[in-house]
């Protein structure tokens, strides 16, 4: 969720909590662009077969919120369209993942949904789509350590060449 902020930036990208009510479906959606978020990290380590099982049935089970839980979202998203929906996971090795989501896409599509757009996709991503934001918050705080040097008199830098002139190399 924290790539999606940077991506969108601030105030664009919509989080919804499951802690009160559930998510309906969605971890987050963006104001701008009509793409909702669900996150899912399966418990590795797995086979590809055992994260395509574990992906397919939470595409399966949140897609399926997704159309149940009409109401909600139609409160939620307003007179936002969703196009895509996207499972953002860390790792993705299965071209069948992507058939179940083309099939689920369909189905989300047939329910003709006020807050899905007539060519709604589901797709799957992994961080890998956010390089720059990763490296934007792995760069978070570094500029702000501030760390003490102390100037080491002559003398006691002497004395440690003495003592550990062993481990010196010329």
């Amino acid at each position: 969720k924290a790539l999606l902020r940077v991506h969108y930036g601030p105030g664009q990208f919509v989080e919804v909590p499951a802690k009160h009510g559930g998510d309906f479906g969605i971890e987050g959606f963006s104001r701008t662009d009509g793409c909702a978020y669900q996150c899912y990290a399966a418990q590795e380590p797995l086979s590809t077969d055992d994260l395509y099982i574990k992906q397919r049935d939470k595409a399966t089970t949140d897609l399926g919120k997704f159309i149940k839980n009409r109401a909600d979202l139609t409160t939620l998203l307003g007179s936002i369209t969703i196009s895509r929906w996207i499972l953002m996971v860390p790792r993705f090795e299965s071209a069948k993942l992507v058939q179940h989501l083309e099939k689920k896409s369909g189905e989300v599509r047939v329910e003709a949904l006020p807050y899905a757009a007539s060519d709604f996709h589901a797709c799957v991503e992994t961080d890998d789509l956010f390089t720059i934001e990763r490296a934007q918050l792995s760069d978070v705080g570094l500029s702000k350590v501030s760390l003490p040097i102390n100037q080491v008199p002559t003398e006691e830098l002497s004395a440690w060449n003495t003592d550990n002139s062993d481990q010196i190399a010329i």
